[in-house]
């Protein structure tokens, strides 16, 4: 009788190991739990690594809060407004873009300004997106007036160029702009506002691609895993394993921000952490 049991138990752990399968993926459902709250009448820009958030206010201040709602740091300057570009994934180093101005702050993990690249002494024609490169050292920028990636250090010379045609083969034949980079655990994530992932090593060398369809801003990466959501499921997928797992998003919210292990929604006037 004992063996019958554990038979009928291996074929049941069988059976619900297939079922949670799609071509090979295995999926696992977590749910969320509440963490905090950010009262800020500002928009959450990100999260980075370590799951601090990152909020641009009204009035043009960047601040930094930690995953409980804590503020920690804040950054002002003329030229920042909704239209600079802001890549905060690096909790080490978050890097602005000011197109209007042509110009790139460095910022280390207090917000302070660490270095500025003006573009205007460069040949750089059309940035679209800029990240940290993991190094701490040196950013990517995607130029859309060539269609070339650049690794540049903080004095703007390019250490290493990438002609984004060269890579295209056996993709969408897609050369819109990358809006957003991010750079983690040795691959660079270069995705496009079609929601289209182009998934390169950390030396510019072409991996693999996943066609998301949802917007850049509900999408992130972290620790060799895409994160993003897609209708009122968060999923990540794992580049090297093709695991996936859902989170069924069981809340209110009207805006949501995604990180590792972390998602930072808008309910009603204020801000809700919620953590999986």
């Amino acid at each position: 009788m004992m063996e019958m049991k554990q038979s009928w138990l291996v074929l049941w752990i069988s059976i619900m190991c297939f079922c949670l399968s799609s071509n090979g993926q295995t999926v696992d459902t977590i749910l969320l739990s509440y963490n905090g709250t950010i009262s800020s009448n500002g928009n959450c820009i990100g999260i980075d690594g370590v799951n601090n958030g990152y909020f641009l206010s009204k009035s043009n201040f960047l601040i930094k809060y930690d995953e409980t709602g804590k503020e920690l740091f804040n950054y002002n300057s003329l030229f920042l407004n909704s239209g600079t570009v802001i890549s905060c994934e690096n909790p080490f180093k978050t890097i602005l873009y000011f197109p209007d101005q042509g110009k790139i702050a460095v910022l280390d993990r207090r917000l302070s300004l660490n270095a500025e690249i003006d573009l205007n002494k460069t040949d750089y024609l059309n940035i679209s997106a800029v990240c940290a490169s993991q190094d701490n050292q040196n950013l990517w920028i995607f130029d859309d007036g060539n269609k070339f990636l650049y690794k540049i250090d903080q004095s703007g010379k390019a250490i290493i160029s990438i002609d984004i045609r060269s890579i295209q083969a056996g993709l969408k034949a897609n050369l819109n702009a990358f809006t957003k980079l991010i750079e983690s655990n040795d691959y660079l994530f270069c995705i496009r506002a079609s929601g289209e992932v182009v998934v390169l090593d950390n030396f510019g060398n072409y991996k693999t691609a996943f066609f998301l369809g949802c917007f850049p801003n509900e999408i992130e990466a972290f620790d060799g895993k895409i994160i993003y959501k897609k209708n009122n499921i968060i999923e990540a997928i794992d580049i090297k394993t093709r695991q996936k797992f859902a989170i069924p998003i069981d809340v209110n919210l009207t805006q949501i921000v995604l990180g590792k292990g972390i998602i930072i929604g808008k309910s009603i006037a204020e801000w809700k952490i919620f953590k999986f």
